[in-house]
């Protein structure tokens, strides 16, 4: 059977490597794929539907609030502009000019990654400036403190394999230095499995993707705080705008969150394939 891809003359793509964002991320359940169908065939208030699946999202991670959004990268750049302009309307429609406005993010050196775009970039599409602490391969609690002034508007920890990964300060040691500067805690874990580990070691904003560890479309959301939460929706009337996510992904990415939580791994299943690959390279000459 021919492919949708090949019928538009594209290679058909085996893919060896798992949910890769070069690769189109997930392939989408059956059930995913109907309820985006039928969401695209029907119409919906838009403001009502981000909203309850705020409360879903919450549902699945343990947050007061979420937001859907395009993609996890949206949600550095809206959670960014959320922080600095929080729900004051003329401030959002003055992102991402953020002129004499709080604007700086601070995040370990080994932290400002580049996963297909810079995190700095994101960081700027939403109106603030990114502030490196430390070296690439060593950060103490001291070099974030010191970078922490009037100008901060939060920290950010990245959870990813394209992140340092020896030599960083810890989760711990980031929400302890947020909050006692009285600032939001910013994760990005786009690709991260557990969907509750961060929002219970008390972070404020956590980022994911829905088209990796979830398995839904090409989606995204925000969880956290209700205040910051509230602020992230706002941006949709900013620069959230040109990042908006359409009614068949939030569908697709809520029905993939209600199948996550009966997930099955398949783990074992996957280890006996790798075992017997494993076992058939080694005996090739």
């Amino acid at each position: 059977m021919v492919s949708i891809y090949q019928q538009f003359g594209l290679r058909q793509v085996i893919n060896a490597s798992g949910k890769m964002t070069a690769l189109g991320a997930s392939a989408v359940h059956p059930s995913v794929a109907q309820a985006m169908a039928e969401a695209a065939m029907d119409y919906v208030e838009m403001e009502e539907l981000l909203r309850a699946a705020g409360r879903h999202i919450a549902g699945a991670t343990g947050a007061e609030d979420g937001c859907p959004t395009a993609g996890a990268a949206a949600g550095l750049a809206i959670s960014t502009a959320a922080v600095i302009a929080g729900t004051n309307l003329r401030l959002i429609e003055q992102l991402p000019d953020s002129l004499g406005l709080p604007n700086e993010v601070v995040v370990q050196k080994g932290h400002a990654v580049h996963f297909g775009a810079a995190i700095a970039q994101m960081i700027a599409l939403g109106g603030g400036k990114l502030v490196e602490a430390g070296h690439a391969n060593l950060v103490e609690a001291a070099h974030i403190e010191s970078h922490i002034n009037e100008r901060t508007v939060a920290l950010l920890y990245v959870k990813s394999h394209h992140a340092v990964q020896k030599g960083m300060q810890p989760l711990a040691t980031m929400i302890a230095l947020a909050h006692r500067y009285g600032l939001p805690l910013i994760v990005d874990a786009a690709a991260e499995e557990d969907l509750r580990a961060y929002i219970a070691a008390g972070a404020d904003l956590v980022i994911y993707s829905g088209g990796k560890a979830i398995g839904g479309p090409t989606s995204g959301f925000i969880c956290g705080r209700a205040d910051l939460i509230e602020a992230c929706r706002a941006q949709y009337k900013g620069i959230g705008r040109a990042m908006k996510v359409g009614k068949e992904a939030i569908i697709g990415l809520l029905t993939a969150l209600s199948r996550y939580e009966q997930r099955d791994s398949g783990a074992a299943e996957q280890r006996r394939r790798m075992a017997w690959l494993a076992e058939q390279l080694n005996q090739l000459p």
